[in-house]
């Protein structure tokens, strides 16, 4: 038996979030996972509803909520952007939200009120936006509660992916303030450039079903096991200085030396305005892919 197809009522709002409620048939953790945030991040959104077709209540304990996607707006809206097309913000800067402010800010608000006591872990899948290519990374919180953070990282750590970012900041995002509030919380990025294949799919899918065993809310007779890569901090993030054309030296993944040019940015004639050299060694982890920049756009970022 899969589980209840319904959906989460945004407050204030006119619309609802598609969402699956599988229950288990013994007792267990309840957890939540979320794609769409970006609505154009395919791979987070077509694993979210690839798992709650594929997942049996009779393998389950407890109780997982999955939303796909968050931002059904923007999906519905073939915008390439990510924004919530009616106030043209990105959630993923909004949480923990407001129930008075606009749809992005009550969306947010709306997955907080409902969760944040709820539930005992929550994943967020994301990946790189249209304009972006990206290396698989999983992100974690270094800033909450010594419990929080070392179960957040021991979730991190059953994700395939060559690096773990431990991050800073500790809102605007649902992991982020998930994890202040007491949940222990990952971000998954996965796919890039407005595109989704079954590898990354199923890629996904297996880290998600290798986390659920970890929880100890999958039974299928495999045992969980840590998959990740090393452990980044200090991230270094570069914003453009210029509008222009991009020129990139590098792919996601390979590795930066001290005072390696990166990339750099030429005219509308071809004339070079700037060079990206890197100020520390490291890997790069995604970066612009258009040939189009804009004035202060994250451009990329390594560390």
């Amino acid at each position: 038996m899969t589980g209840e197809k319904t959906f989460l009522p945004v407050i204030g709002g006119d619309f609802s979030i598609p969402m699956t409620v599988l229950s288990g048939k013994k007792s267990g953790k309840s957890g939540l996972i979320v794609s769409g945030i970006h609505s154009e991040e395919f791979v987070g959104i077509e694993t979210a509803i690839r798992l709650a077709g594929e997942l049996r209540e009779e393998q389950l304990f407890g109780k997982l909520y999955i939303l796909h996607p968050l931002n059904l707006p923007g999906f519905q809206s073939n915008l390439r952007n990510s924004m919530v097309p009616e106030d043209g913000k990105n959630l993923n800067r909004v949480f923990p939200g407001d129930k008075e402010g606009s749809l992005s800010e009550r969306i947010a608000y709306t997955v907080m009120s409902a969760f944040s006591e709820g539930i005992d872990f929550a994943i967020d899948l994301h990946g790189g936006q249209v304009h972006e290519e990206l290396l698989p990374h999983v992100y974690f919180l270094g800033e909450s509660k010594e419990d929080v953070k070392a179960f957040s990282l021991l979730m991190a750590k059953h994700c395939k992916v060559p690096f773990i970012i431990q991050s800073k900041t500790t809102s605007g995002g649902l992991y982020n303030c998930l994890s202040m509030e007491g949940v222990p919380s990952i971000l998954l990025e996965r796919g890039d450039q407005g595109r989704w294949s079954e590898e990354e799919v199923k890629a996904n899918l297996e880290d998600l079903k290798n986390l659920l065993r970890l929880q100890g809310m999958l039974k299928d007779g495999i045992a969980p096991e840590q998959r990740a890569g090393e452990i980044m901090q200090n991230l270094i993030y570069v914003n453009s200085p210029y509008e222009g054309c991009w020129y990139p030296k590098k792919k996601p993944g390979e590795k930066v030396s001290l005072g390696e040019v990166l990339g750099e940015i030429r005219d509308y004639y071809g004339e070079k305005l700037w060079e990206l050299r890197a100020e520390k060694e490291g890997h790069l982890l995604y970066q612009v892919s258009f040939l189009s920049v804009h004035k202060d756009e994250e451009l990329l970022v390594y560390g």
